[in-house]
């Protein structure tokens, strides 16, 4: 729908980011008017766990911060997460693994730091003793929401949970466990401008489902293969839709996005040894830049993994999805124990994405 805008009637949208530990302010531009955020809160990430070595344990990593968002007496919290256990002596954690069902992520896997620190509540990554390595630690709960406020927002961003200690060694940059992310909070909202009157098609203000790419071939054949510590490059041979013609494949694994906003859902199927720990990235080839790095964990053989996030592309830029496990057997595919699915059977990666100016 095209409208005319007169003077000063400019609509566009602020993004706002706070990730620095402690109390902020979000100033209202126009007190006592309603304005509609869209906010994602970000808990701290937990303290990966220390390493053993020669013996002598490590130390457990300390939680992270809760990050709290407060408007009109009401508080939204997101929990830091869980610090990860060091090892004792004897091979055993400090702590049992926690249900992690409704935990975002563990942190980086093997002692090797490979979360950028754009990744906010991102957990810390594990010690690597020479005897035994310790627990990463898990990431901050993540919660989005839109809000109408009328005044400014005071609100807590939680730290990053410290990472254990190993004694016994001088060699701590190794043994101990990494230092957890801040969280933090992202306000997005829609402001104007005085400019020239112009003549602009308003969108709705609820996305449209634009289109997905997908490695779709033949069901129940042989997976794809992780390679310990190292990234692999996921294979991407399907355009499955573009209805606003955004997106183009190359048939191996890069597809390429024409300018714009977009958010996006990935869903992967993970097969392999129980405890598993995989970092999955959205890179930018275009740039040589990582756009989004998620960390996730296996309790089980299978599972599809889920995430999320969003995302500016200025203008057309070509994309490739890599995953990398930690040191047991990991593959993606659906094969077994996929074998007998049913629904979306032939569905092995799939990047879903909506689209708007």
């Amino acid at each position: 729908m095209a409208v005319k805008l007169s003077t000063g009637q400019a609509i566009y949208q602020k993004t706002e980011v706070f990730d620095t530990a402690g109390n902020h302010t979000w100033t209202h531009p126009l007190p006592g008017q309603n304005i509609e955020l869209f906010v994602e809160i970000y808990g701290g990430g937990g303290g990966g766990g220390g390493g053993t070595t020669s013996g002598i344990a490590g130390n457990d990593g300390t939680n992270g911060g809760d990050t709290s968002w407060n408007t009109g007496g009401s508080t939204i919290i997101t929990t830091g997460g869980l610090g990860g256990a060091s090892r004792d002596a004897s091979n055993s954690f400090n702590f049992a693994l926690p249900d992690v069902s409704n935990i975002r992520a563990l942190g980086a896997a093997v002692g090797d730091n490979h979360l950028p620190d754009t990744i906010y509540g991102a957990g810390g990554f594990q010690g690597q003793g020479n005897n035994l390595t310790g627990r990463s630690g898990f990431s901050g709960e993540v919660k989005r929401f839109n809000q109408i406020v009328t005044n400014d927002i005071n609100f807590t961003v939680g730290s990053g949970g410290a990472g254990g200690v190993t004694t016994g060694t001088t060699n701590n940059g190794t043994y101990d466990g990494g230092n957890g992310k801040a969280g933090a909070i992202i306000v997005r909202y829609n402001v104007t401008s005085t400019q020239t009157p112009v003549t602009v098609n308003l969108q709705r203000r609820d996305w449209e489902h634009f289109g997905e790419v997908a490695w779709r071939t033949a069901p129940n054949t042989a997976n794809l293969p992780l390679v310990a510590n190292t990234f692999t490059d996921l294979t991407i041979d399907t355009e499955v839709l573009d209805t606003g013609n955004k997106v183009t494949v190359d048939g191996g694994n890069l597809f390429t996005l024409q300018a714009g906003t977009y958010e996006f859902d990935l869903f992967i199927k993970f097969t392999g040894d129980s405890g598993d720990a995989t970092i999955t990235q959205l890179y930018n080839t275009s740039d040589s830049s990582i756009v989004h790095n998620f960390s996730s964990f296996s309790t089980t053989y299978a599972q599809e993994k889920h995430f999320s996030g969003i995302f500016v592309v200025s203008s057309a830029k070509t994309f490739k999805l890599q995953s990398m496990m930690s040191s047991t057997t990991q593959q993606i595919g659906n094969g077994t124990p996929f074998t007998n699915s049913t629904a979306g059977a032939d569905d092995r990666i799939k990047f879903q994405f909506k689209w708007r100016p």
